[in-house]
């Protein structure tokens, strides 16, 4: 009825009465709250399946022989473009520059290469190596000798398994 009345005479006036008014901005009020928590949905979904998926820093920087100068710089790179993406884990980008800095931190972030502690077997290495990609790791990586080197090493509670 309101949007009739509306049709009829487009201009703030029609509006004025208090019942029909609140009424627009009460739905308004509505939409806005569906469509944010909707929004936080989608983005924390796109964020886990999308983004960059590696271990933070500080677990990183066990696996690797940080006597090393290129190690050395590569974490420092890690360190901050892991920060700078941490951001956007819980807030969705607020303007285009934002999503591309989140997209362009994930992708810089897949392609560091860091040189392997000896002590890590080389199957560790290379199931790091894939989560650290963009499409994360194949289940055939997950083997018993992984398996067993992340539990070793406490680290079995930093990956989650994802259908794709």
């Amino acid at each position: 009825m309101m949007l009739t009345r509306f049709a009829e005479s487009p201009k703030a006036s029609t509006l004025v009465d208090k019942q029909r008014w609140t009424k627009v901005v009460s739905s308004v009020a509505e939409f806005n709250a569906v469509e944010e928590t909707q929004q936080k949905q989608d983005w924390k979904e796109y964020y886990s399946t999308k983004l960059f998926g590696g271990v933070p820093p500080e677990q990183r920087e066990q696996t690797i022989l940080m006597t090393l100068r290129e190690n050395q710089g590569a974490l420092e790179l890690y360190k901050r473009l892991y920060k700078r993406l941490s951001l956007y884990r819980a807030t969705v980008p607020s303007t285009v520059l934002e999503l591309n800095e989140a997209h362009e931190n994930s992708r810089q972030l897949s392609e560091i290469r860091f040189v392997e502690n000896h002590d890590v077997p080389s199957a560790v290495r290379i199931f790091f190596n894939a989560t650290s990609s963009g499409g994360g790791a194949d289940l055939k990586l997950l083997t018993t000798e992984v398996l067993d080197w992340l539990h070793a090493n406490g680290m079995l509670n930093n990956f989650a398994v994802r259908a794709r």
